[in-house]
């Protein structure tokens, strides 16, 4: 049984927290786990080789943490649609509700995922670092963008539920426990929500514990983290995403 924990977000712009979140999974007693890169955050700042987080991040890669690529605006742009084309009802749930217009590749044709890929990783080569999967901001993946990562030399992507095997062409059930920090609100209901589905899916293999960077604001969100991850990590070895793979091919 095994459990990732992954940072999400991490840019300049989130930095401070980014750090805070990394000492406090760390204490928790993770020794790695994934860091998921936005190389130009909502635009408020891009990720350069001249920067101290990236060489802070060369340095977490080298004690074990693997890095991903985590979209490369984590903003949704406004896709070329046929005339009189509107939004489902779904679609405008999850695109204006759940994610707050976060969902960069929600909506993307193949060549415009190629071209935002091809930039973040460029960005990160720049910078040394080699991205080892792709997760999607907010988990959501138009099937062209998930057709654009076979061209690139990822390992994984993950949605909310699962962890895909990009070379293999495996899918993982691995929930993910993520919890929503955006408001007081959503804070409260996902501290009772997140570890009531922790038990619901305490017999799947992987669970994966999902940390954002408005969650190092919330005190009562941080202490209910504490006690999830202090249950999971008494029956599960930490592990990174790439890391499940390798075991699982070998068995």
């Amino acid at each position: 049984m095994y459990v990732n924990v992954s940072l999400h977000d991490v840019a300049p712009g989130t930095e401070a927290e980014t750090e805070y979140l990394l000492t406090f999974v760390r204490r928790l007693g993770f020794p790695c786990g994934t860091l998921l890169v936005t190389p130009d955050f909502h635009g408020q700042g891009l990720l350069t080789p001249e920067g101290g987080l990236a060489r802070r991040l060369a340095a977490r890669a080298e004690e074990g943490w693997e890095i991903a690529l985590h979209g490369l605006t984590h903003r949704e742009p406004v896709p070329a649609r046929p005339a009189g084309w509107k939004f489902s009802p779904l679609q405008f749930v999850l695109s204006r509700w759940y994610t707050d217009g976060e969902g960069e590749f929600y909506r993307l044709g193949g060549a415009e995922a190629r071209a935002r890929i091809e930039k973040g990783v460029a960005i990160l080569a720049a910078c040394r670092l080699e991205p080892a999967g792709f997760v999607a901001p907010a988990w959501l993946l138009s099937k062209e963008s998930l057709a654009a990562l076979g061209e690139f030399n990822f390992l994984f992507t993950t949605t909310l539920t699962g962890l895909y095997d990009l070379r293999r062409g495996l899918f993982y059930p691995a929930p993910a426990l993520v919890f929503s920090s955006r408001s007081a609100p959503r804070a409260f209901l996902s501290r009772l929500a997140v570890p009531a589905l922790a038990g619901f899916r305490r017999r799947r293999e992987l669970l994966r514990l999902a940390l954002h960077p408005a969650d190092a604001w919330r005190p009562a969100v941080l202490r209910t983290i504490t006690g999830l991850a202090q249950k999971l990590l008494a029956g599960r070895r930490p592990v990174t995403l790439a890391g499940y793979l390798q075991k699982k091919q070998r068995s």
